[in-house]
């Protein structure tokens, strides 16, 4: 009598023929098929090996050339900045490592630059309190970002600028560099009164009292120095903004910019990227080098995370001083990745 258990034995039997067709044919009737795959499996795992080697030279190679890089930064500099006034504005959030870095370098060449001048969140304005004590601060009847950051970047540049005569310089928001999302297409115009150099420094105070602005000293220069401490009439800015800042306005580098360079301030401007890539490096400074004004006083670097950046930062810096301007570093923007050898 023919029952299921019969059934069942039969299926395997027939299972286990076809299993051991397939084992046979593989072994026997496709050996040349299976010696081709394991002949192009060891090639294969030859040329990863190889690219793997070559990957480690190039590595090695790098991490020679970025050594030498860092310990010559200081002899490449030397002497370029002697006793020029340097301050340096970020972006609070970006790399404060870079930032210190190109300090500290600056001071190796020189130059009397005491720390950082950090552009705080509170910047940002998105509450309502933050809006009310800048626009006490400032003493304007305004609610409006872009005239209040506007008339922010003029109180930063009017101390930097040429303070042994009164002036009332217009603050104005270019509507071709205004951030994407923002009022584009409308200008802002604010007319700041007649300043001399302790009202400068008491706004400057009074924005660092506030939490809009403060000041990292780095290295003996900066000790018990002050935001009304800092470098006046005839001295260089460095701007920095990147990835990672905490007021995120794409203009901001570029309004920045325009006000110093404004008030004849010496200028460079610099972008902290957050790779080493080229990809979208050199946004930042993008819209300084396409103003054919702006871009013909401003310098712009657009590596400052890199130590070849830093050096090309500060030598960008020294140019200026022979009224030589340049767009430098590796992205698609920069027309040189180091200013041309001059004897100091």
């Amino acid at each position: 009598m023919i029952n299921f258990r019969y059934h069942l034995v039969s299926l395997i039997a027939v299972f286990l023929a076809l299993a051991l067709g397939v084992v046979m044919g593989s072994t026997v009737i496709d050996r040349a098929i299976v010696d081709s795959l394991r002949s192009r499996i060891d090639k294969v795992q030859h040329n990863a090996e190889l690219r793997k080697d070559q990957n480690d030279q190039l590595k090695s190679t790098v991490d020679q050339l970025n050594d030498y890089i860092a310990k010559t930064a200081g002899f490449a500099v030397t002497e370029r900045l002697r006793s020029v006034p340097v301050t340096v504005f970020a972006v609070r959030g970006v790399d404060s490592d870079a930032i210190s870095s190109a300090v500290q370098l600056a001071q190796q060449a020189g130059a009397r630059v005491p720390g950082i001048v950090w552009l705080e969140p509170k910047l940002q304005l998105t509450k309502a309190d933050d809006v009310k004590a800048l626009a006490g601060v400032l003493g304007l009847d305004s609610k409006n970002v872009k005239t209040l950051r506007a008339a922010t970047w003029q109180a930063l540049a009017l101390p930097f600028g040429a303070l042994e005569t009164s002036v009332s310089a217009p603050v104005t928001n270019n509507p071709a560099t205004s951030a994407a999302g923002s009022d584009t297409g409308t200008t802002t115009t604010l007319t700041a009164p007649p300043i001399d150099e302790p009202s400068a420094k008491a706004l400057l105070t009074k924005l660092g009292e506030r939490g809009f602005v403060s000041f990292e000293g780095v290295g003996d220069a900066g000790k018990d120095v002050a935001l009304a401490d800092l470098p006046r009439a005839g001295g260089r800015v460095l701007l920095a903004s990147g990835a990672g800042a905490k007021v995120t306005d794409n203009a901001l580098l570029v309004d920045l910019a325009r006000t110093f360079s404004n008030q004849n301030v010496e200028t460079a401007a610099a972008e902290v990227f957050a790779d080493s890539g080229k990809a979208d490096r050199g946004t930042l400074v993008q819209p300084i080098v396409a103003d054919d004004a702006l871009g013909k006083k401003v310098s712009t670097v657009d590596n400052l995370e890199m130590r070849r950046g830093q050096v090309v930062a500060v030598l960008a810096l020294a140019d200026l001083g022979r009224k030589v301007v340049g767009h430098y570093g590796i992205g698609g923007e920069a027309s040189l990745s180091v200013p041309e050898w001059w004897r100091p």
